[in-house]
């Protein structure tokens, strides 16, 4: 007998948007972080001839990279987690740790987020530049960065519905006296 494959909701779907986007965002970022260097490395060692803008804007990129690919590990549970101690808990007390982890960190990024904006903000109307010769404007990089950390509040967002869920569930159905 075939096995059917159970395929997603239409929200299932939408909530697997985020992470795709997250993905390709960070994985352009570190694909061309790989070729400013490497560009930057090769014109200097066999051209004899400096890329000004490589290195910088590789650094750049660095954490761009992270706060966008954050959302896709978020969303494959492949973040880092304390398992040592988690994996001894109960099902439903795992979850109420995570859910717990999820509420506290989506606060910090919260405010880190807020901040982050706030400081862009503050560099562009200054006109805060890097001390690098291309004289790049730290502003413009800083919102790209908030941009990839707001996704991961949303993701965070989307993560704390669905552990909510889960104990919710599991709560109904040991009052219906199913087993989850």
């Amino acid at each position: 007998m075939a096995t059917r494959i159970k395929s997603k909701t239409a929200a299932e779907r939408a909530l697997d948007v985020l992470p795709k986007i997250s993905l390709v965002f960070s994985g352009v970022s570190l694909c061309s972080m790989t070729l400013l260097v490497a560009s930057g490395v090769i014109a200097r060692r066999v051209f004899n001839i400096g890329i000004p803008f490589a290195i910088e804007y590789a650094e750049y990129l660095m954490p761009i990279m992270v706060a966008w690919g954050a959302v896709a590990v978020m969303a494959e549970n492949s973040h880092v987690n304390v398992d040592i101690v988690v994996k001894r808990f109960s099902k439903n007390a795992q979850n109420w740790t995570f859910l717990v982890g999820y509420i506290i960190g989506l606060w910090y990024l919260i405010l880190l987020t807020r901040t982050l904006y706030a400081t862009a903000a503050m560099n562009v109307a200054l006109g805060t530049i890097s001390l690098y010769p291309t004289r790049t404007q730290f502003g413009y990089v800083q919102y790209v960065m908030a941009a990839g950390l707001t996704l991961f509040c949303l993701q965070l967002v989307i993560e704390i519905i669905k552990k909510a869920v889960t104990i919710y569930l599991s709560h109904v159905n040991k009052a219906g006296g199913t087993k989850t």
